[in-house]
C-alpha cells in the first residue's frame, strides 16, 4: 500500500492513467494534484514532509546506514579445545 512518500510513483501512475484517456498532464501538474489529494496545499509542502521521514542522511544516493551490531564483548567466541587453539599459538 503506498503512503505519502510514494507521491512520485502516485503523480506517475495518474499520469499514465490519464493520459490512457486522453488526458494531458505534466509531470510537475501531477505531483501538485497528489499534494491537493493528500490535503496539503502544494508540492513544495509535501516534498518537504517526505524528507523530514526519512532518516538523517538517507536519501536515494545515499540510502541510510544498515545498523551494524554492537561490538562483542569476547563472551560469544567460541572456546577451543588447548589441541586446537595451540595450533592458532604457533
Amino acid at each position: 500500500m503506498r503512503d505519502f512518500r510514494d507521491a512520485k510513483a502516485m503523480a506517475q501512475t495518474l499520469s499514465e492513467a490519464l493520459s490512457a484517456k486522453s488526458v494531458s498532464l505534466s509531470h510537475s501538474e501531477s505531483l501538485e494534484l497528489i499534494a491537493r489529494v493528500l490535503g496539503l496545499r502544494d508540492w513544495n509542502v509535501l516534498a518537504a514532509r517526505i524528507q523530514a521521514s526519512q532518516p538523517v542522511g538517507a536519501g536515494p544516493r545515499n540510502p541510510a546506514p544498515e545498523a551494524s551490531p554492537p561490538p562483542s564483548s569476547g563472551a560469544d567466541l567460541p572456546i577451543f579445545p588447548c589441541g586446537i587453539s595451540c595450533s592458532f599459538r604457533k
